[in-house]
């Protein structure tokens, strides 16, 4: 994936104070060329297969495929998580790693961010677009982007000597008239950030419900004022939020360090759409004697962007209890089409059985006595009456049983 994105620039997650001492970017429409998918170009794209109108991607059709019990496709399918804007450390993606291998899962955690690779620039939009692609093919079983909100930020608002001043506020959401150009030019590659990290995050919630899968796509940014404003009053995030059901949890970081004994009292927002988002919701209970660090300067706000380890935990148990249950989605479904297959391939050995029986003795019973004892016997059939490697539970249990599955898991 890092040769899906464009180079150059980027930023790392959350709240930056946003000194605006980084280069004016070029313009959007001066982006030229094309995203590389990380897969190696358009002949190794492994475009998802469909059955019965449900998208499965190739990755995972492959593991049931090779997998000869629900252990082995434990196993043999991975769970893949995309982090833009990850920082430098990515405590997100080491505590779903963590999370994930106490539940026996197999994890993929690609992290994007500059601190990692500075000539990588997600600001392009010819980086958004690949990635869209990808996620848009079912290649990542959970996104999420803490964007920066440098051009947003509320501090910004607020005079302090050599620091720069706001480009933008609630009532000028896409920058004040009176920017000046390289003002206006931060001003709209922050919003560039914002809204592409809405797409992707609505094409991840379009690409899981084709898979019929608990959807797994979040933003994280901070929930700005009235005066300021923030990315959440973006039009563009709103209506991706609105037309995903996406749900907007407010959080204290202070809240999730409750091993520090100097916190940061900063606000954030987790939104979008992930089982059990609302246990994110906490507000600040720390004792009289809880030191809590003020966010002024860049070194400061850089600290305060890489995510509390006890919220990545947090976030951590509820992706990977979701995961669990697009596991036994998965499995079950599968273990529907074959066995449904099973009974297709015997009837057609039966038939075939049949008309060499009629071309035999006339001493036999009449086709039509012969056809509806057979039938009867495919109707009632059970394991023994099965190959060997299908040897475990009879058709019509099987099917209740994975029914039954089925409808609890999609409740």
């Amino acid at each position: 994936m890092a040769d899906a994105v464009e180079k150059e620039g980027g930023s790392p997650c959350s709240v930056d104070f946003g000194d605006g001492d980084e280069p004016s970017p070029p313009p959007a429409d001066a982006d030229e060329e094309p995203g590389v998918s990380h897969g190696g170009g358009p002949e190794n794209i492994r475009e998802p297969t469909f059955q019965e109108g449900i998208m499965r991607p190739m990755r995972v059709h492959s593991a049931l495929k090779s997998s000869k019990n629900f252990e082995d496709f434990r196993r043999n399918r991975p769970f893949k998580f995309l982090h833009m804007y990850s920082g430098p450390n990515d405590p997100l993606g080491q505590a779903i790693k963590i999370e994930a291998a106490k539940n026996r899962l197999e994890t993929v955690v690609l992290s994007l961010d500059n601190k990692i690779d500075q000539t990588l620039d997600l600001s392009k939009p010819s980086s958004s677009t690949a990635i869209k692609q990808e996620v848009a093919r079912g290649e990542w079983d959970y996104t999420h982007a803490g964007f920066p909100c440098g051009s947003f930020s509320m501090a910004r608002h607020n005079a302090t000597p050599g620091q720069p001043g706001p480009v933008r506020d609630k009532a000028n959401i896409y920058g004040y008239q009176g920017n000046t150009p390289q003002q206006q030019a931060e001003a709209d590659r922050g919003t560039r950030m914002a809204t592409q990290a809405g797409d992707i995050y609505q094409e991840q919630v379009r690409a899981c419900e084709a898979r019929k899968v608990p959807p797994l796509a979040t933003l994280e940014n901070p929930p700005g004022s009235e005066e300021s404003g923030g990315a959440w009053d973006l039009p563009e995030l709103q209506k991706a939020l609105e037309e995903t059901k996406g749900v907007k949890i407010p959080y204290r970081s202070c809240a999730f360090m409750v091993k520090e004994k100097q916190r940061f009292l900063k606000p954030g927002v987790w939104a979008g759409r992930l089982s059990g988002i609302e246990k994110l919701q906490k507000v600040c209970r720390c004792p009289a004697w809880i030191k809590h660090v003020p966010l002024i300067g860049k070194q400061m706000t850089s600290l305060a962007a890489e995510y509390p380890q006890g919220l990545a935990e947090a976030v951590a148990k509820e992706v990977v209890a979701s995961w669990k249950k697009t596991l036994n989605l998965e499995w079950w479904r599968y273990q529907i089409e074959t066995k449904a297959q099973e009974v297709g391939d015997l009837q057609k050995k039966w038939l075939e059985n049949e008309d060499n029986k009629s071309k035999a003795a006339d001493t036999r019973p009449p086709p039509q006595k012969r056809a509806a004892a057979m039938a009867f016997k495919i109707d009632n059939i059970e394991s023994d009456d099965m190959a060997s490697g299908s040897k475990t539970i009879p058709i019509k249990e099987l099917s209740c049983h994975v029914f039954h599955c089925l409808s609890m898991l999609e409740r």
